[in-house]
């Protein structure tokens, strides 16, 4: 972002007069622009600040320094004049915190010389965007059955510190028709500083397959202007479960039992229990079934579902390959 002096441009023909005296806002004295970045700029993010002088104006600032001050006057930071391309000059650039109120905030550079005297004076203001909103979600399952009801649990967060509280939020399917309206409660997530959560129930479409819908965390009614932010809610639907697949996990050495082994029937997933044994509830078809856990390979296998069945997953040890592998 580039500014320039309210009522002098920035290619302010040479020869004028350095303010030596007086009142610096009466006469701007040596033109000069300050630019900042990032481009956009979050409220408590790091503004960099940075002052060029054009070729024509270099002689007269060479020896000058920028000192940097918030609205009310405050100095922020200071930084020294050094020698870019072409005969022009640019400050080292200075940082600080970006204000946390979005909107425009004012800010001023003033050249100081080797005495103190100002040389010219620059106001510019640096925009500050809206607050984000963190918004998560989890408890989703991997498969909904079709037509079914469940739910899912979400989270929304002001990164800034503003109370998310009572903030609305809205589920829409992948027709864009809203299926879901909420607030988030009173308590933030225990553990959390700030998230604020609620848990939603939901009907399956259906319609089989992978759907698309979308969380919204709407904009706030809150003093503080808000951005609002979405994120996808991908299902996948299945039709209803008929048969129980039962899975028992063992070390292929030992026969000992695996537990929180990861089992995946895609797209089901569980885990083994202490004495490494799992269920799953499947419809009738062919699946590929996979168990997996440290320190074991990962047994799989591939077959028809029809009816009730079991399966023993025998594990075995994922050792280290050594020398002795590598020259057998």
């Amino acid at each position: 972002m580039k500014a320039t002096t309210s009522d002098t441009p920035a290619n302010r023909s040479p020869g004028l007069e350095p303010v030596l005296d007086g009142d610096a806002d009466t006469d701007r004295g040596v033109p000069f622009i300050i630019e900042t970045s990032p481009a956009t700029i979050e409220p408590g993010a790091e503004i960099v600040m940075t002052a060029f002088v054009a070729p024509e104006h270099a002689q007269a600032l060479f020896h000058a320094t920028v000192l940097f001050r918030d609205a009310d006057g405050a100095p922020i930071g200071r930084a020294p004049l050094t020698d870019a391309r072409g005969g022009a000059l640019r400050s080292e650039p200075v940082e600080r915190v970006a204000p946390d109120a979005p909107g425009s905030h004012a800010f001023s550079a003033v050249m100081e010389g080797p005495g103190g005297e100002v040389l010219g004076k620059q106001d510019f203001c640096v925009a500050i965007a809206a607050h984000p909103i963190a918004l998560t979600l989890w408890d989703v399952p991997h498969a909904v059955e079709q037509g079914a009801g469940f739910q899912v649990t979400l989270g929304i967060k002001c990164p800034c510190g503003c109370m998310a509280e009572g903030w609305a939020f809205r589920i829409t399917d992948s027709a864009g028709q809203i299926v879901a309206e909420g607030q988030t409660g009173h308590d933030p997530w225990p553990g959390t500083s700030g998230l604020y959560h609620a848990t939603v129930a939901l009907v399956a479409p259906d319609s089989l397959g992978a759907q698309d819908w979308t969380v919204t965390a709407l904009v706030p009614d809150h003093p503080t202007p808000h951005i609002q932010r979405s994120l996808p809610l991908h299902l996948n639907v299945q039709t209803a479960p008929e048969v129980t697949l039962k899975v028992l996990a063992v070390d292929a050495e030992t026969g000992a039992p695996v537990p929180r082994a990861r089992v995946v029937v895609h797209p089901y997933r569980t885990f083994t229990d202490a004495q490494g044994r799992a269920e799953v509830r499947l419809p009738r078809g062919r699946f590929t079934i996979f168990v997996s856990g440290p320190p074991y390979f990962a047994f799989k296998t591939t077959g028809e579902v029809k009816d009730d069945m079991s399966l023993t997953a025998e594990m075995y040890v994922d050792r280290e390959f050594t020398d002795a592998d590598a020259w057998a």
